[in-house]
């Protein structure tokens, strides 16, 4: 990894999101260009979901890994995406109100890092595109969202923190 970049990986309890109010102290001092996160996320019955302009989509039950990015507000964008209640605004919005987050993973990355990070989620075992167009609206990836049957093994190559909230 390159010097000056640094990574946390939060295990969020299912009975803890609201640790996540924490995560300022948890963050603090990652202001590089681009921070580049993935939620793992727990769905445990399939559910159809209107999302926004995409319309319904169907979710098996299962684990999905999100692939986000934000140039400033992590924080604050990471506690919103662990609130079950909130405006509706993001395609993971939808689905992070009816599934359990249960890991969050962090770090600093340059401008284009979101893509090549979802690249590599879709190259693990078992990884599906579920919904076409999921997050992933402003740029040429097939979607930011990957399904997997079984709870996958996230690679964690510039992921070597761990911090329990």
């Amino acid at each position: 990894m390159p010097s000056g970049r640094r990574s946390t990986v939060l295990f969020i309890r299912r009975s803890s999101a609201r640790a996540l109010s924490g995560l300022p102290d948890l963050l603090n001092g990652m202001t590089y260009a681009a921070e580049i996160y993935h939620l793992l996320l727990y769905l445990d019955r399939a559910r159809r979901l209107c999302v926004g302009s995409l319309g319904p989509c169907d979710f098996p039950a299962g684990y999905y890994v999100y692939t986000g990015s934000a140039k400033r507000g992590l924080a604050k964008r990471l506690a919103r995406h662990a609130r079950k209640r909130k405006t509706l605004h993001w395609h993971i919005d939808y689905l992070t109100r009816v599934a359990q987050l249960e890991q969050i993973r962090v770090k600093s990355a340059g401008s284009d890092a979101e893509c090549r990070s979802h690249r590599a989620i879709m190259k693990l075992p078992g990884a599906r595109v579920i919904v076409p167009g999921f997050g992933s609206s402003d740029c040429r990836c097939p979607a930011h969202l990957a399904r997997f049957e079984r709870r996958p093994a996230i690679p964690g190559a510039g992921y070597p923190g761990a911090v329990e909230p």
